[in-house]
């Protein structure tokens, strides 16, 4: 009980210090003075039906725009991802999707020089077509079809730049994926 005790005392008292150390009023020095933020990664854990033949594939860009002040960044992306469902060991269906929309983050500094860490909302369109990959003479099992919808995701992420203007990205949320991480690039 006394080890419990000491760990969540540790445990506030490193929060404590992190929130102390975060400046919710201007961008972080890794951002500041770039013109464009560009993210181009492989998902993990997609959020689609099926087992994933392809894993989502995203490319953003955000553009740092201080707002009343605040450090926003406004930008867009592209994604694509393909999966399938088996039935019986045989491939049943097939997804493919690509998402399009426009995307917005507000950005938190913790006075670390090269990281960027941000938290932000995703609005978009998402396109796909979906058919059956059954071989059989059975003409009742084979359909194929187009969707279009709203989406919708959220993320919270993370740059760190290894030079001026090339780094390392990871971001956790939903939409095309749970998890995503990648090349980051500054302009």
């Amino acid at each position: 009980m006394k080890k419990l005790l000491a760990f969540f005392i540790v445990l506030t008292a490193l929060g404590t210090l992190s929130v102390s150390a975060m400046d919710l009023t201007s961008f972080p020095a890794a951002v500041s003075g770039s013109h464009a933020l560009v993210n181009a990664g492989v998902g993990f854990g997609s959020a689609r039906y099926g087992k994933m033949s392809i894993p989502p594939l995203t490319a953003t860009v955000d553009i740092p725009l201080a707002l009343a002040g605040l450090p926003f960044s406004f930008g867009g992306m592209f994604g694509f991802t393909q999966s399938r469902w088996t039935y019986w060991g045989n491939d049943y269906l097939s997804y493919n999707v690509f998402v399009f929309g426009g995307r917005a983050n507000y950005h938190i500094n913790f006075g670390v020089n090269k990281l960027d860490t941000y938290a932000g909302l995703t609005l978009g369109w998402e396109m796909g077509t979906w058919g059956s990959n059954n071989n059989t003479d059975d003409s009742w099992l084979r359909y194929y079809g187009n969707y279009s919808a709203f989406h919708f995701g959220f993320q919270a992420g993370a740059r760190y730049f290894f030079t001026n203007n090339i780094g390392a990205f990871a971001e956790l949320g939903y939409g095309l994926s749970y998890v995503k991480a990648g090349l980051a690039l500054k302009f």
